[in-house]
């Protein structure tokens, strides 16, 4: 009977030393808590074996010290879990805490950076337009130039065809000079006709007028007769071309 009380006493004092082993648990660190729950529980499988193996006369004692040592074990795994979530659930909340201000560091810095890019776009194309722009206004002041210069030249050639350089000359005319009326000169009468000659381009007479009478018929019959038949050089403009136009002549009668 004294056997059986130290054995069972020893079996007691291992039970409490396994629930000292399971409280001094909390406070080993991760990596060794693993070993210590092997070799915890491997004791009290050991514990439950000899026991089994020595003495099966006290099946209530027996049952007892199961249940303590299922207890043991299940609070050694319940511990474990604990200790390796707390970890990992306190990185979790400091995780935001620390990343957060970095995190709107890089938003503001990613939002001033897309700002400055809008800025400068807008910058580029507000120059771009300005550029345009004055490009447009010399393009119209080139036209508006060129328009002028078009016109004044157009003005210039003008006035230049119509204004007469040289005027038409009479040619060789030897065969249609005007002859002194023998009736006049018999009588010594002198006199002086104006006719207002038409030439063409081409230097003939389209049309003869009689400008001024020389107070006799038959110098003016005589001076249009003459004339009517007269070739000249047509006149010239100032571009050089030949030119129809208008001339006076002067028919003067006198005697020698």
């Amino acid at each position: 009977m004294i056997k059986q009380s130290a054995k069972w006493t020893g079996v007691i004092a291992a039970v409490l030393g396994l629930h000292a082993s399971v409280f001094a648990l909390s406070f080993i660190p991760e990596h060794e808590l693993q070993a210590s729950e092997e070799q915890a529980g491997g004791i009290a499988i050991d514990l439950l074996e000899e026991l089994t193996i020595t003495d099966t006369s006290c099946p209530i004692a027996t049952q007892e010290i199961e249940k303590e040592v299922t207890a043991a074990d299940e609070v050694l795994e319940a511990q474990l879990p604990r200790e390796q979530a707390e970890p990992k659930h306190s990185e979790a909340l400091m995780e935001p805490q620390s990343l957060a201000p970095e995190t709107a560091t890089q938003q503001r810095q990613a939002q001033d950076e897309l700002k400055q890019q809008l800025e400068q776009i807008q910058r580029e194309q507000a120059q771009a337009e300005l550029k345009a722009e004055q490009q447009r206004q010399l393009a119209r002041q080139r036209k508006a130039a060129k328009q002028q210069n078009l016109a004044a030249a157009r003005a210039r050639k003008a006035a230049l065809a119509k204004k007469i350089v040289s005027e038409a000359i009479p040619g060789n005319n030897a065969r249609h000079v005007p002859h002194y009326p023998r009736t006049l000169r018999r009588r010594g009468i002198e006199g002086t006709v104006v006719l207002q000659v038409s030439v063409d381009k081409a230097g003939k007479v389209t049309e003869l007028r009689l400008k001024q009478s020389s107070g006799h018929k038959h110098f003016d019959q005589s001076a249009l007769k003459a004339i009517k038949h007269w070739s000249y050089t047509p006149a010239k403009n100032g571009l050089g071309q030949r030119i129809a136009s208008t001339k006076v002549e002067r028919i003067v009668y006198r005697l020698q």
